[in-house]
């Protein structure tokens, strides 16, 4: 049978393009062919895995979100011109377009499938507009349908009737469906979201590390969550919070923690995919949410055997989580969820108890599991219409290698090969071309994992960037920092594993001196104190200096002092950071005196992209002056000032 999914977009941060390629990976282990059409295109779909035999396909080559100033110039005069079919109350209509609706209506008409499943609520529409009858059409519904306003439910009814089958992701969104209209009854489904298969392991009890993951949105009320680790934090020290993910929220988080004085103990990283590695280093976790259609990063929590506290809200959360079984559900106050925190931080027994069952739970919610229920259902609908006109080709998303890498210290990685009928792994220098073959540490019959180091990888060069040379196709399924959290560089060389265009590359890099940044603290409202370790050959005396780019001139200067062998502090006041941030030749941090100097960091004017650790505020003349601070994937410091 061939399936089709059409999205609006191949977003990776959003959920639902998760829960969708982890329901296309159970299809295709079924032996289901199977093709993806976004309808525009997205910045961040390169942050999502795709088995090599799905095929993809764009309508409109440009953002849905961009800006559409001379769209009109490069698409045709419909770019102007409102959308005629796609409802008018839903959200995303003003992205879309009669040139965007002709662009729907032209794959549809001609499309060669045996089944349609659109993921998103005004996709439906054109569904019943565009869809050919010889093809079975499916509507999943992601979020609650009784958070649509009245309009929306309205110019919906008619394209739930022409469409065969509607899915929602829980029965409390069936319920409520059916309340609104009885006649549907028949063709509305429960399909919860499915979650990928992953090869991350639960990094041991241990670490007194708090994990939330979602967009930073008002909705997903990580305000409360900061609230609540604020009420314990005197009675847990120990214990510190991450919240991953990227939104209009970040700045107005990151400035709560600041008032609360945690920026030691919090940290809004930025965004995480895919999220099951931060998941792994996790002690507890928590969601927050006002509201949730279903829950997919609750369900990926529980995967990794987190035990969860969850607000207790209408639809999701309570169709999944027994509490006290397999998480906690608590009532959506600051309060409540400090409850729920204290049981769980307080009781390591019961935090184990947790998450055992957490993920026995989590096994429903598995993409094959998932896909047997939607393929019942769709094979259903296609032998209505004399059985799939379509086979699917030989390879399928079983036959894929896959790699995993967990850095078990700062020059060191474990690269794991996973699959039938591997081959040997081969690395390759990609600027001298020389190869390495090293040898399996351990293996079996579905895996060999091999130990690098960075000695074995050490040439004359100052750094190396070494590729994956065999096997020639895979794919990764995630690289996990778990094993550095709270350890110390080995030395001031470091190994660095990283995904680049899809491949693994490692990066190996020699250095005498490597600095960095283990602490950044307001003083007042007028200064930061900052405090940088020197590892490698020893540093007698040391000046902070803001380099100005090309490496020439030195724009300013903070006398240091000196806490010990390699250690030292700086104050860094308002006036002259406000001075330095107009200075946009100003790129980079080093430490001078000794010879050589080091890169402590750069100085950044767009954040984007970046792991923000802290962000704060200080004062200069009247002027606030916003400082942010973060480590980029080599692990230098990168900081701003607004």
């Amino acid at each position: 049978m061939r399936v089709t999914f059409l999205m609006t977009e191949l977003n990776g941060l959003g959920g639902t393009a998760r829960a969708t390629l982890a329901l296309v990976e159970g299809l295709l282990r079924r032996g289901d062919d199977v093709e993806i059409i976004s309808v525009f295109s997205s910045p961040t779909q390169s942050d999502l895995h795709f088995p090599k035999s799905v095929r993809l396909r764009t309508l409109v080559d440009a953002a849905m979100t961009g800006a559409k100033a001379g769209s009109a110039e490069r698409f045709g005069p419909d770019w102007d011109r409102a959308a005629q079919v796609y409802p008018r109350n839903e959200e995303l209509y003003k992205r879309f377009n009669l040139y965007v609706e002709g662009e729907i209506a032209k794959a549809l008409r001609d499309i060669e499938t045996d089944v349609i499943v659109s993921t998103r609520t005004g996709l439906a529409s054109c569904l019943a507009a565009f869809a050919p009858e010889r093809v079975a059409t499916v509507v999943q519904i992601h979020e609650d349908p009784a958070s649509h306003n009245p309009k929306l439910r309205d110019q919906m009814r008619g394209a739930y009737r022409a469409v065969d089958a509607v899915q929602v992701l829980t029965d409390h969104a069936r319920s409520g469906l059916i309340e609104a209209e009885p006649s549907l009854a028949d063709k509305i489904h429960v399909l919860p979201n499915a979650i990928e298969n992953t090869l991350a392991e639960p990094s041991p009890d241990g670490g007194r590390l708090v994990v939330a993951v979602g967009r930073l949105a008002p909705i997903k009320q990580f305000d409360l969550l900061i609230e609540a680790f604020a009420m314990l934090a005197g009675d847990f020290p120990e214990w510190r919070l991450r919240i991953f993910g990227r939104g209009p929220e970040g700045n107005r988080l990151r400035e709560l923690v600041d008032r609360h004085g945690l920026g030691e103990r919090i940290a809004v990283p930025g965004r995480t995919v895919p999220s099951f590695a931060e998941w792994a280093k996790a002690d507890v976790g928590v969601s927050s949410s006002r509201v949730e259609s279903f829950g997919i990063s609750i369900v990926e929590a529980m995967r990794m055997g987190v035990p969860m506290v969850v607000t207790d809200v209408p639809s999701g959360p309570g169709e999944i989580i027994t509490s006290g079984v397999d998480g906690l559900l608590v009532r959506p106050d600051a309060g409540s969820i400090a409850d729920g925190m204290r049981t769980l931080m307080s009781d390591g027994a019961l935090r184990a108890s947790i998450g055992t069952q957490a993920a026995v739970t989590a096994e429903r919610y598995r993409c094959d599991e998932v896909a047997r229920r939607l393929a019942e259902l769709l094979d259903s609908l296609v032998a209505e219409r004399g059985g799939p006109r379509f086979s699917a080709p030989g390879r399928h998303a079983g036959d894929e290698l896959m790699i995993t890498v967990e850095r078990t210290d700062t020059e060191s990685a474990a690269i794991t090969v996973h699959g039938a009928d591997r081959p040997p792994l081969v690395l390759r220098s990609k600027s001298t071309g020389e190869e390495f073959e090293p040898e399996p540490e351990s293996g079996g019959g579905g895996f060999d994992r091999y130990l690098v180091d960075r000695t074995m990888l050490a040439r004359e060069a100052r750094m190396e960037d070494w590729e994956v040379l065999s096997p020639s196709e895979y794919a990764i399924d995630h690289i996990s920092g778990a094993g550095l959290l709270g350890a110390a560089p080995v030395s001031a060389s470091d190994l660095l594993p990283q995904k680049v265009d899809g491949r693994l590359e490692l990066r190996s890099r020699r250095r005498r001196r490597y600095a960095e940044v283990t602490s950044l603290t307001r003083i007042g409202r007028e200064a930061l104190q900052l405090e940088v370790v020197v590892i490698g050959e020893s540093m007698g005396r040391a000046r902070l200096c803001f380099i100005e780019q090309g490496g020439r001139h030195v724009y300013a200067r903070f006398r240091g002092k000196r806490l010990g062998e390699g250690r030292f502090r700086f104050t860094l006041k308002a006036k002259r950071l406000l001075r330095i941030s107009a200075t946009p030749l100003v790129t980079s941090v080093r430490l001078v005196g000794d010879e050589p100097a080091v890169t402590v960091g750069s100085l950044a004017d767009d954040m984007y992209g970046r792991r923000v650790l802290g962000r704060t505020t200080l004062e200069a003349g009247g002027a606030k002056v916003l400082c942010e601070w973060s480590y980029e994937r080599s692990g230098s410091m990168a900081f701003a000032v607004e």
